[in-house]
């Protein structure tokens, strides 16, 4: 039973996303920017010494969050949109090395090999 209760908000939650992007002029890439505009207040806040321990947890899960998402934003480009470690790396400010050692499975090239498309 619990797990058609999961599935079904599994489901909504899904359902929801898709309407959402639906849409007109909403874009993952306007709604990450609205995000970085609130994390830049909040770390005003911060400045202004307005944390307490409760806050510093809280951004302590926004950066764990944050860094999961990437994590699985980055090997979706590596494993189906066939993006090389060096085109990962420069997004993420990080060497094509450190783009290989954070995601070692990740990726249908070898390091420095050409697209597949192109063999």
């Amino acid at each position: 039973m619990n797990g058609d209760v999961a599935s079904t908000a599994v489901d909504a939650s899904a359902e929801h996303r898709a309407a959402t992007r639906a849409k007109p002029g909403w874009s993952l890439l306007g709604s990450l920017a609205a995000v970085k505009r609130f994390l830049e207040a909040a770390a005003g806040h911060v400045r202004d010494g307005e944390a307490l321990l409760a806050e510093l947890a809280a951004l302590e899960e926004v950066r764990v969050s944050a860094t999961e998402i990437v994590d699985v934003a980055a090997r979706h480009l590596l494993d189906h949109h066939d993006y090389s470690y060096r085109e990962i790396g420069m997004a993420l400010k990080i060497s094509p090395q450190a783009v290989a050692k954070r995601y070692p499975s990740s990726g249908t090239r070898r390091p420095g090999g050409q697209p597949g498309n192109l063999r």
